[in-house]
């Protein structure tokens, strides 16, 4: 297994091999091997980027979760073989999507097939009519949760490491917005020649009729209607080799004498037939007959030719004079990978294309935001691509015509709306009436866009919220996700670091719904990314980031010192407290700000309290001792103390329940510390419990003891005291009765509820536990009192519509 790890050169080399051995023989197996190696004796050299101020998004030091999306119409022969070229792909992050434009065919039946039994997530889209191949790619937004989207055509089967090559590609190069492959069709092709000392003609139907995979290319001869006419006595075609015989019809101009016909395969030798007016001649084109066959290039990147896309390579053989990486100008749509996180505000294509330029556009928006597309020639897929017959047809010529003119407009709406009813009447009698309606509303709703703000690109909401500390799973980044929870009802939420996280874990650890939330993790988080956003919220602690959003917010857990005054002037600074607001007020003085209490993770319904609490004196919080530690050992000393001078409370038990890094040392030396102050009390350590575990304690605890700051200088220290404090809140909404430092966050917010009592040293904090412990041997404490005031509080509050009041009140920068 090490070896075919580190050797998936090697590995590749061998699949190639094999290939060609089925394919040509032995000979040319060898040949095309050797051809291989010495094309990649060293890595492949990106050419130089003629663009200027390139954007980089920096280096990508994980393995993606890529989108993989398939628009599917009536492809029902094409899609098991596509699919299963999925299945087999040497990357492995991927989901699919395939969106189905309500075929007519079994399409359905076979993809819900590979939805059950495949080992490849896929998802179904269906539609109730046709809408197109570029609005098919946009109805699957919703339903990619990559940072990634991988375009592909269904009539494709990919190369093994054809999703591999393009990753690879990307994650290396941040200035990249796009990676296409090298795409060739399906067949190998071998030109076939005839020639004579007399001109004839070449029926191409009676050719395409005998080809199985209709497509040929005409190397010499001039075609009229169904006949190609030879040149100076000569006519020369490339065509699919296949098992069937080839079908060649040949009339010659000059009638009622002998003709003779030279025909030649590649490099096969020359067979002479002697004829009168027509033949019709049957020719073995099959593998074991016709040697050296090769690929043809359907795709390897565009270039621009006075604006437009022009296809690189188009019709040329493979010999491998594209196998260099390069930048180019556009990308075509039946292969590209693209980077999710420059396409924002933004569907894929704009949906009124139809079908084609919908790729160049995008291609276009690349570039002139300031991206690069890199063409990346070990990603190969095979491509069926439209057959011959079907290519020049009315409903092509109106689909390529009308897309091209949308594709080149500069502003003059009137204009663009006469060509397109031109164009569509033109083609109007020969097209499906239901395909005709659906182009026709399309064209309708461009111009109807066009005249509100003449723009052919319609934006889409969205808001950013940043972090660069989501897997450390604290208070900070549970306040930034409940937040992200009730906008994401209002527009598409992107969660952005510069570190790779999981969204779904996030969830389940925070039990917050994150669905439909959209992952970005790119190295260079910077102020042009903000600028894509419609809100922009800022959560990471002491970032100085400046936002470029149309609204911009910032969770201010503390308030860092020597802020200028561009960054105080470009965020409405939220305090998760009163006390951080102080400090922001005596830090920053005069700044734009609301306090937003991170009451969204908070359960305002709580388990039951018990009846009867129990003598448990509860502590909730992570293990470790520098820092923003809890002071457990503070906690479990006083504890110690108050049992050991008064008998009557040997009965009280102390739980302390937090979360731990096993690995730390540090931190595990610490909790052997606690646990050995603890021995011999009545005493229980829990270890990262679960949220069962901790709630039934919050319910059945009567005191609960809070002792982060406790030991610092509070005016000199500031940061390093509790900010707000959430398991005192969860404390209290469970009935708890709460002791907590009297400086910072917890301590105010008591205050402000009137509940608990407050120490500011260890012996207070030993006296208070002893007060505490007799009022509820009086049954003093009322439980339910405590938790009604904590309640009513919060849901007075109304943390929901305050978030929700971030996006309305920011309507009208939207």
């Amino acid at each position: 297994m090490k070896f075919m790890i580190k050797n998936r050169g090697f590995m590749r080399l061998i699949r190639k091999f094999f290939n060609e051995l089925n394919d040509n023989g032995i000979k040319n197996a060898i040949y095309k091997t050797i051809h291989y190696l010495n094309k990649n004796k060293s890595p492949i050299k990106i050419l130089k980027n003629t663009g200027t101020n390139r954007k980089d998004c920096g280096a990508i030091n994980h393995n993606p979760l890529v989108s993989i999306i398939a628009v599917n119409y009536n492809g029902a022969l094409d899609l098991p073989k596509f699919i299963k070229s999925i299945e087999q792909q040497s990357y492995r992050n991927f989901e699919l999507i395939i969106v189905d434009n309500n075929s007519k065919d079994n399409s359905i039946d076979i993809i819900s097939g590979f939805c059950g039994s495949s080992k490849t997530l896929i998802k179904l889209v269906k539609q109730d009519h046709n809408i197109g191949f570029a609005e098919g790619n946009n109805i699957a937004i919703p339903y990619c949760s990559g940072e990634f989207y991988c375009l592909v055509n269904v009539d494709t089967i990919l190369d093994q490491d054809w999703l591999k090559e393009l990753v690879d590609a990307i994650v290396q190069d941040g200035t990249c917005g796009a990676v296409c492959s090298k795409t060739l069709f399906f067949e190998r092709f071998q030109d076939i020649e005839l020639s004579s000392e007399k001109d004839f003609n070449l029926n191409l139907e009676s050719i395409l009729s005998s080809l199985d995979y209709k497509k040929y290319f005409i190397r010499h001869g001039n075609k009229k209607d169904e006949y190609l006419e030879s040149i100076n006595g000569s006519i020369k075609l490339s065509v699919p080799v296949q098992d069937k015989k080839l079908s060649l019809l040949v009339e010659f101009k000059e009638k009622n004498i002998d003709h003779s016909l030279r025909l030649k395969i590649a490099k096969n030798k020359e067979v002479y037939y002697k004829l009168k007016d027509i033949i019709k001649l049957n020719v073995d084109f099959s593998h074991n007959t016709v040697i050296n066959s090769s690929h043809i290039i359907n795709n390897v990147g565009s270039i621009s030719i006075n604006n437009y896309p022009q296809d690189r390579g188009f019709g040329e053989y493979d010999t491998g004079q594209y196998d260099s990486k390069c930048y180019l100008d556009f990308f075509c749509g039946v292969s590209v990978l693209l980077r999710r996180s420059i396409l924002i505000n933004r569907k894929i294509f704009i949906p009124e294309f139809f079908a084609y330029y919908e790729d160049s556009e995008l291609s276009r928006y690349i570039r002139e935001l300031g991206y690069n597309i890199l063409y990346a020639p070990r990603s190969i897929l095979y491509h069926k691509h439209s057959a011959t017959s079907s290519e020049y047809s009315p409903l092509w010529h109106l689909l390529v015509n009308r897309s091209k003119e949308i594709y080149s407009y500069t502003g003059d709406i009137k204009k663009l709306e006469e060509n397109l009813i031109k164009i569509e009447n033109t083609y109007k009698p020969s097209i499906n009436k239901n395909i005709f309606d659906t182009i026709n509303s399309f064209s309708s709703t461009l111009i109807k866009r066009l005249q509100e703000n003449n723009s052919l690109v319609e934006k889409e909401k969205s808001i950013g919220i940043y972090n660069s500390y989501w897997n450390t799973k604290g208070g900070g980044e549970s306040h930034a996700l409940s937040v992200a929870s009730i906008l994401r009802e209002y527009a598409s939420v992107y969660l952005i670091s510069e570190n790779n996280f999981d969204i779904d874990e996030l969830s389940k650890y925070y039990d917050i719904n994150l669905e439909g939330c959209i992952k970005i993790v790119q190295n260079n988080i910077n102020s042009e990314l903000t600028s894509q956003f419609d809100i922009f919220i800022n959560s990471t602690y002491l970032s100085d980031l400046i936002s470029l959003a149309k609204k911009s917010y910032y969770i201010v857990s503390f308030p860092q010192k020597n802020v200028d005054i561009e960054f105080l002037s470009n965020y409405t600074f939220l305090h998760n407290s009163d006390y951080t607001a102080k400090w922001a007020n005596i830090y920053w003085g005069k700044h734009n700000y609301d306090i937003l209490y991170p009451f969204g993770m908070i359960d305002t319904n709580p388990y039951p309290i018990k009846i009867n609490k129990e003598k448990i004196i509860l502590s909730v919080g992570r293990f470790f001792k520098f820092g923003h530690s809890k002071n457990q050992h503070v906690i479990a000393k006083a504890f110690k103390y108050m049992v050991n001078k008064n008998k009557e409370l040997k009965d009280w038990k102390l739980v302390l329940i937090g979360s731990i890094n096993y690995n730390s040392e540090d931190d595990m030396l610490y909790y052997r510390e606690i646990k050995e102050l603890l021995a011999d009390t009545n005493s229980e350590i829990i270890l990262n419990s679960n949220r069962e575990t901790l709630i039934d304690y919050y319910s059945k605890a009567a005191i609960y003891v809070h002792a982060t700051g406790i030991g610092i200088d509070h005016n000199k220290y500031p940061s390093k005291l509790e900010h707000f404090g959430i398991t005192p809140v969860e404390a209290i909404i469970n009935g708890c009765y709460p002791i907590v430092y009297s400086y910072g966050g917890p301590a105010d917010f008591m205050t402000k509820l009137g509940i608990g009592s407050h120490y500011k040293n260890n012996n207070e904090l030993i006296i208070k536990l002893h007060e505490a412990c007799d009022i509820y041997n009086k049954n003093k404490l009322d439980f339910n009192k405590i938790r009604e005031l904590a309640i009513k509080f919060i849901n007075d509050y109304k943390f929901d519509n305050k978030v929700s009041r971030l996006y309305t009140n920011g309507e009208d920068h939207l």
